[in-house]
């Protein structure tokens, strides 16, 4: 008779014989020592399972009980909940009232409660039950949600999508997890105010130097390498989010890594390039042999005057220039260095983003040529291409 409440409890006990089976009535009365005086109140169920609630997670599920009478019939019952410790009331129950049979919907808002464990109760009261009121304890554990650290899978060039070294002002894409909200958050670009080191909870750093976030996610990170990497063999990679931070990768430092932007984002095809005429150059708008065409891309490393993590260049010529050469050749055909008409910071973006102009030389066929840009004799990625008129 453990946990039933006060009342008279009908059962039967079937017994197996070799001449059949026989049955018995039994009648269980609890409390009171006897027969109840009166009508005698069922509650169902006899105890409410304890509830559970993480911070930030869903709330417990409600919670139903009914409320009927021995033998039948229709007496008015009144419930009332209790938050009995919390100093909120984190306990409530609809309807308030009615009549038996009934039923009752016991809900629980965690609200703001802090981690630990809570007391309430339900009190029902039947009118004229020999049983009335009835108590039903419940608790709540509240517990806080489990943060997990950062944890860093691997680094790509932001253009060409390749495994990469770091060099100074380099846009690179970092991949894990827990590294960020759930729902991306993102820079709109082109941007209009320098770049933030902090974006949607996230941070990035380097040997602890902050980086420029362009957008975060909890799986993905668009973000630039500081110029303080400058002359560093390697560099500590760490991400930090939700007060949780990763532990330091290391990364090799070089002094460029260039990488073309591309068209569709996937690091080959037709490049982020535009016309003479500031057109974005495709397949359906060609450029012509002898004009200049605008290859966009990142990995230039550091530059004269010195790059100035997360600002936008401005519009005033010249910007910022690499220290190291640049070199292009276009279908396979060396650019001259006097058509290479112009290499600097792009104007209106990201210190990290170059700009080279180039002059499409004579001997290149027409369709799609493959484009590469040299910064210090390293190579940008293959596969990328302008198309030639």
């Amino acid at each position: 008779a453990l946990g039933l409440l006060a009342g008279i409890y009908s059962g039967t006990v079937n017994a197996t014989t070799p001449s059949g089976v026989a049955s018995f009535a039994v009648t269980l009365s609890v409390g009171g020592g006897g027969t109840p005086s009166g009508p005698t109140a069922i509650v169902n169920p006899v105890a409410l399972a304890p509830a559970t609630f993480q911070v930030g997670g869903a709330a417990p599920q409600p919670q139903t009980i009914s409320i009927s009478m021995t033998g039948g019939g229709q007496l008015a019952f009144n419930v009332s909940a209790n938050s009995l410790s919390g100093g909120v009331p984190w306990l409530s129950v609809s309807p308030s009232s009615g009549t038996t049979p009934g039923n009752v919907t016991l809900s629980i808002n965690p609200g703001s409660l802090a981690a630990g464990t809570y007391q309430g109760s339900v009190t029902i009261t039947v009118s004229g039950a020999s049983n009335s009121p009835i108590t039903l304890p419940i608790s709540l554990t509240v517990t806080q949600p489990v943060v997990v650290a950062p944890f860093i899978v691997a680094v790509q060039n932001a253009a060409s999508y390749l495994p990469t070294g770091l060099s100074p002002g380099l846009n690179i894409i970092i991949y894990g997890a827990n590294l960020g909200p759930a729902t991306p958050v993102e820079v709109p670009m082109p941007a209009s105010a320098p770049l933030a080191t902090t974006l949607g909870g996230t941070q990035v750093a380097f040997d602890g130097v902050p980086a420029a976030i362009v957008s975060t996610s909890a799986n993905r990170i668009s973000c630039f390498v500081p110029y303080a990497v400058a002359n560093r063999v390697t560099t500590n990679l760490t991400v930090t989010f939700n007060g949780q931070t990763s532990m330091p990768t290391a990364f090799r430092v070089v002094d460029s890594a260039p990488g073309i932007f591309t068209a569709n984002g996937s690091g080959e095809g037709p490049g982020a390039i535009l016309n003479e005429d500031g057109s974005v150059n495709s397949e359906g708008n060609p450029e012509s042999v002898g004009k200049v065409v605008s290859i966009f891309l990142t990995g230039e490393g550091q530059t004269t005057p010195g790059g100035v993590d997360g600002a936008i260049t401005g519009s005033q010529l010249p910007t910022p220039a690499p220290n190291l050469p640049v070199t292009v050749t276009i279908g396979g055909v060396p650019v001259a260095a006097s058509d290479v008409t112009f290499v600097g910071e792009a104007p209106g973006a990201v210190s990290g983003v170059l700009q080279v102009n180039a002059r499409i030389p004579a001997g290149v066929g027409s369709g799609p040529a493959p484009v590469v840009v040299r910064v210090g004799g390293v190579a940008s990625q293959a596969n990328v291409t302008v198309s030639v008129r």
